[in-house]
């Protein structure tokens, strides 16, 4: 994967244990990167962040394949609190999704 000069959106924070130095491999090759957190790409008219729209924009319109990323999947409110106590912890862990039917 050929990441020179290309923009990463970071969508999610990082693990307990792991910090922006895990990132040192790839600065070299001067990507820009667009974070998810906070105010980062500013805001739209009914004050969500830009950078979460244009992200789901980006998935939905299939330009990014997130499906390889998305390791865990619970179908009810209840395995939330597991996501979020245990399951993160996991090695195999990427992202989790919530999807109630």
């Amino acid at each position: 994967m050929l990441l020179q000069q290309c923009t990463i959106l970071i969508y999610g924070a990082g693990h307990k244990g792991h910090d922006i130095s895990l990132l040192d491999p790839i600065l070299f090759l001067e990507p820009t990167f667009v974070v998810g957190i906070g105010a980062s790409g500013g805001f739209d008219a009914d004050g969500r962040p830009a950078t979460y729209r244009r992200s789901l924009e980006l998935i939905s319109s299939g330009k990014i394949e997130a499906l390889p990323f998305l390791t865990h999947r619970y179908g009810a409110l209840e395995q939330i609190r597991k996501a979020f106590e245990e399951d993160f912890t996991r090695e195999d862990y990427i992202k989790g999704v919530l999807s109630l039917k």
